[in-house]
């Protein structure tokens, strides 16, 4: 409806293009999840806290959202505080602290540009405005609108590199 006649086509292959790329965006999210997931409750067993399987499902679901190691991080500092007391506390929170961090800045660009094809630099930029412009949500379509964009613009670069033709009158 929105769209020229004459250039339905494209719309509808960019549109195509750009729900294959936020579908595979979507499985490295899932892949994500599992990854800190698994590593969340291998290190809390080895630190000994109760419940070390029940909070790595906790947070592997919880990756899947904005933030949500950060909520995934109360009932484990909690569980591991009242089984054992405040230094696991402590440790179980430095943990959490510093696999966001390696969450955010190492292992999401990392997962974004093998199975999408976005550069890292773009998926942090991309969050980083997201937040910026619209807070949790704007987290949540950075990707997508990210990815869009990048679809966008290479077919802008493809259409510059095809060879110019003159009519000679």
């Amino acid at each position: 409806i929105l769209t020229p006649a004459n250039k339905e086509k494209y719309v509808l292959n960019l549109w195509e293009r750009t729900q294959r790329k936020i579908g595979l965006w979507f499985k490295g999210q899932l892949l994500l999840g599992l990854l800190v997931g698994t590593i969340t409750f291998a290190v809390l067993a080895l630190l000994g806290v109760k419940y070390a399987f029940l909070i790595g499902i906790i947070t592997g679901i919880a990756e899947l959202i904005p933030f949500g190691v950060i909520f995934a991080t109360i009932p484990a500092v909690l569980f591991a505080v009242i089984d054992s007391g405040v230094v696991l506390g402590l440790k179980v929170l430095i943990y959490f602290v510093v696999m966001q961090q390696i969450e955010n800045y190492i292992l999401n660009p990392v997962i974004s540009r093998r199975v999408v094809g976005i550069p890292p630099l773009v998926v942090l930029l991309a969050f980083m405005i997201g937040i910026t412009l619209a807070g949790f949500w704007g987290a949540i379509i950075a990707i997508p609108a990210a990815v869009f964009v990048l679809e966008y613009l290479s077919d802008v670069e493809k259409s510059k590199m095809l060879p110019v033709t003159t009519q000679h009158l």
